[in-house]
């Protein structure tokens, strides 16, 4: 069994950003640069000190634009898998967060696809 318990405390737990999106997600704790957006506090210590991954979507940004961040391989075989996150969405023209599984052959398929705004920390769960 492999996992990744991401509290981004120290690092980015294996995550990475691809070198082919068109943006960045980045290591961040405190108060977003944009005002009423994102989160005040990261969602483990739920205090200004904890860290979280985040992106900006104000400008530059524009519609079409995607940044990604991908895990380590992990083996997703039994009954008991199940991708749990946490996730904050906040302001106007957020666009969607599209988690998605890659097979071994190279195929992938969506999980989830969130759209709407929530202000506050929430959870997707996907066995």
């Amino acid at each position: 069994s492999s996992g990744i318990n991401a509290e981004y405390g120290e690092g980015t737990c294996g995550w990475h950003n691809l070198v082919s999106d068109i943006f960045d997600w980045t290591r961040y704790r405190g108060e977003t640069a944009s005002y009423g957006t994102g989160p005040r506090v990261d969602h483990t210590t739920l205090t200004e000190e904890g860290y979280y991954m985040y992106i900006e979507t104000s400008l530059p940004r524009k519609l079409g634009d995607y940044a990604v961040l991908q895990s380590h391989w992990l083996s997703l075989t039994g009954n008991n898998c199940v991708l749990s996150i946490f996730y904050h969405m906040e302001g106007s023209n957020l666009g969607a967060l599209a988690v998605q599984v890659e097979d071994g052959s190279g195929g992938t398929t969506t999980l989830g696809n969130l759209t709407a705004e929530a202000d506050g920390w929430q959870h997707g769960r996907w066995p």
